[in-house]
């Protein structure tokens, strides 16, 4: 026979029966074939998850791109005032070791 006669021709063998060099080359070409025909159709279905994935994750990265640029906006603003309550604080505590004893009593802190 030749190779190809060999990979085409289904053979099923009955568990009693002598398996011959040539049956053996037979049913590990269909075995092959059959595991290459499910990695196809796995890669088939995530080729089709992908890209259901493709598309929402497009449409969120912009959503969530606003988000991100109000939430850097916003971390912004109070990196700001916080270098602004330091300097507060700094002068506050400046003004009270320059004040007496008896005047620290007058303040409210």
């Amino acid at each position: 026979m030749s190779e190809e006669n060999l990979q085409t021709e289904q053979v099923r063998i009955d568990p009693n029966e002598e398996i011959t060099d040539q049956k053996k080359v037979i049913l590990l070409n269909q075995w092959k074939d059959k595991v290459q025909n499910e990695i196809d159709e796995y890669n088939s279905e995530k080729d089709k998850v992908y890209q259901e994935y493709k598309k929402q994750k497009e449409k969120y990265d912009k959503v969530l791109g606003v988000k991100l640029k109000k939430m850097k906006k916003i971390d912004g603003l109070m990196n700001n005032r916080k270098k602004v309550l330091v300097d507060i604080t700094k002068e506050i505590t400046n003004l009270q070791s320059t004040i007496s004893p008896t005047q620290k009593s007058d303040i409210i802190t």
